[in-house]
């Protein structure tokens, strides 16, 4: 899609479970009934009902990870996943885990690789939690109709539609001020989106 991709941030599941236990949980609105695998034992089932519900590490991790009993399936995922994502930054910044900050200090050192500098992570918490008063709405239309489902060797993957990414790409680039491009010359790119069969 041509848009820079400048800092990541890597966390590994135990990261993720021990940085959301640390915090005290969250608390997410459950679309549906669903279970998923215990992914410490998958003889254990984790179980979620509709509704509002507070999630430990353990149950957060199975909530983002469930995508084959969504009826939406990956896409259905990334909206939990973005779920748990704001609602972790927002139980980062309450009152209760500021006095935790050498705790989640030493979970984020052994846990999670960025290329990111300490100071440049306070700069975008201090940022992020402004976005909602000071930047525009920026979405993208996460529902499923602009391509379609396909398994090649047992392996599911999603084609999505050509045009669809052009404009996509171009309200990306927009958005970051990088200018419009055409790619409709290009055979350059992969047009075919994966995901684990897990």
């Amino acid at each position: 899609m041509h848009i820079p991709i400048d800092y990541y941030v890597k966390v590994g599941f135990k990261g993720f479970v021990e940085g959301v236990d640390e915090i005290g949980g969250v608390d997410v609105d459950v679309p549906f009934d669903f279970w998923e695998k215990n992914i410490y034992d998958h003889n254990k089932h984790i179980n979620f009902t509709k509704g509002p519900m507070h999630l430990d590490g353990e149950q957060a991790l199975a909530y983002v990870r469930m995508r084959k009993r969504d009826p939406r399936g990956d896409f259905g995922r990334n909206d939990r996943q973005r779920q748990v994502i704001e609602a972790a930054l927002s139980q980062v910044k309450s009152a209760n885990t500021l006095f935790k900050v050498d705790e989640l200090s030493d979970i984020v050192g052994k846990n999670i690789e960025t290329n990111l500098m300490p100071s440049e992570i306070y700069a975008l918490e201090k940022q992020y939690s402004n976005i909602k008063s000071t930047s525009k709405s920026f979405t993208l239309d996460t529902t499923q109709g602009h391509g379609s489902d396909e398994y090649i060797n047992n392996i599911y993957y999603y084609a999505p539609d050509p045009n669809y990414v052009q404009q996509i790409t171009n309200a990306l680039r927009k958005q970051l001020e990088l200018g419009p491009y055409d790619d409709s010359t290009s055979n350059a790119d992969t047009t075919m989106s994966t995901t684990n069969t897990q």
